[in-house]
């Protein structure tokens, strides 16, 4: 009885501390990194048509701005590492976001919505890619649901939802236009350190 009394209190002060916090973090700088794995595919239609499945791991450093309300900026700098499944081959995409993160409250747990634009390069291996370089370049659209946890407040955990969608520049192949799409999604986890 005595025990079940114990963990009824811990459980409510707990509970009132994670939204008890008023935080914001607003006019706060921070820098962050994240880690995540997920599954995507490869889809090239017009002169060719070509899908293929892979998964994926990737990092990303983050620079962000927190405004009025939470809101935050980030630029960020990541790395994606693809690996087919028809092959094995390897893969690397390498490219720069721009996101817009918008918190649904201020308490220690945040929910929140992203969503953004990105640049990328996918540095391939093929005779494809080493006729331009190395590497092709595109666009990407971001998209994301998360989770922010305020744990101190130089420290916050992230746990998201990521979708991103990179449409590469266009090519010919017989004299044919070819569009070539990457969607792909995933599990992202990182922290942030405020100042």
């Amino acid at each position: 009885m005595k025990a079940s009394l114990y963990a009824a209190i811990c459980g409510c002060l707990f509970t009132s501390s994670v939204y008890a916090v008023d935080y914001t973090g607003q006019d706060h700088w921070y820098i962050g990194y994240q880690m995540g794995t997920g599954t995507g595919h490869d889809r090239i239609n017009g002169g060719i048509e070509i899908e293929e499945d892979f998964e994926h791991t990737n990092s990303q450093l983050t620079l962000g701005a927190v405004g009025k309300g939470g809101v935050r900026f980030e630029i960020s700098y990541s790395k994606t590492y693809l690996e087919y499944d028809s092959d094995g081959s390897d893969e690397e995409l390498a490219g720069w976001d721009f996101d817009l993160i918008v918190p649904f409250t201020q308490a220690r747990v945040r929910p929140y919505l992203a969503a953004g634009l990105g640049v990328y390069k996918y540095e391939g291996t093929g005779d494809f890619f080493t006729s331009r370089d190395g590497n092709v370049g595109g666009h990407a659209i971001n998209a994301g649901a998360g989770i922010l946890v305020y744990v101190i407040e130089e420290l916050e955990l992230d746990v998201s939802y990521r979708y991103k969608r990179v449409s590469w520049e266009h090519f010919t192949v017989g004299g044919e236009d070819v569009n070539w799409v990457t969607p792909m999604s995933g599990l992202q986890f990182g922290g942030r350190l405020m100042f």
